[in-house]
């Protein structure tokens, strides 16, 4: 099952503020997760199997699954890189 991706304005806003290279790391990141989210994230503090995060390259979010409704919305992102990267 292909979980549906959301990204509430506000953390879409800070990712289309990322480098060039870190949206491409993100967007490879959630889109292998929306195939098997539980296989392709890792768990956020204990495992609920509900909140998890996505890291690729200098880029990390967290994320939400909703197992019911399918859908997997982005909490926040974080980056580690430089403005070069």
């Amino acid at each position: 099952m292909t979980y549906r991706l959301n990204f509430p304005t506000d953390v879409f806003d800070t990712y289309k503020q990322l480098p060039e290279l870190a949206r491409r790391d993100l967007a490879l990141a959630l889109v292998d997760a929306q195939q098997d989210p539980l296989a392709y994230s890792e768990p956020y503090g204990q495992d609920d199997g509900i909140i998890r995060t996505v890291a690729q390259g200098h880029v990390t979010a967290v994320i939400l699954l909703g197992h019911d409704t399918a859908t997997m919305t982005v909490l926040t992102i974080a980056y580690a890189g430089t403005a070069d990267s």
